[in-house]
């Protein structure tokens, strides 16, 4: 156990308050008082790591532009997932319909028909799933 010393809270204050290069009569004691020496490495420590912190953190006006950008990206986020889940539903709608023109047109109708005219709907239906994909990509796209 330490004992008390006189010196200890001058030593303290002096430490804290930054005027403890000027206080030599002080740094001279601390040398030689085991518990105003503690002291003065201790709370010159701790003195350190709060300035230390101090300068390391990032300017409050930048934290609060940050915040509302992260903001403004998430409401954006919400506010376009319906375009989204719309757009793959029209995809899908776009694909299943060219599916089943493709599956349900009769052989023998094809060949009854004249040559170009079974081939206008897949052609519809081909030009529908790429812009359907186009606007479907451009929405999920990320800035």
């Amino acid at each position: 156990m330490l004992k008390k010393c006189m010196h200890e809270k001058a030593t303290l204050a002096a430490v804290r308050g930054g005027g403890w290069a000027t206080e030599l009569e002080l740094q001279a004691h601390a040398r030689t008082c085991r518990a105003c020496g503690e002291i003065a490495m201790v709370a010159g420590a701790l003195t350190a790591a709060a300035w230390r912190e101090q300068q390391d953190a990032p300017a409050p006006g930048l934290l609060w532009w940050r915040a509302q950008l992260q903001q403004r990206h998430a409401a954006v986020a919400q506010a376009t997932r319906p375009l989204a889940w719309a757009a793959g539903a029209a995809m899908a709608l776009a694909l299943g319909m060219v599916a089943a023109i493709a599956w349900f047109m009769p052989q023998a109708a094809v060949q009854s028909l004249p040559r170009w005219s079974w081939s206008v709907p897949v052609w519809l239906g081909g030009a529908a799933v790429i812009v359907l994909g186009a606007s479907l990509l451009l929405t999920w796209r990320k800035e």
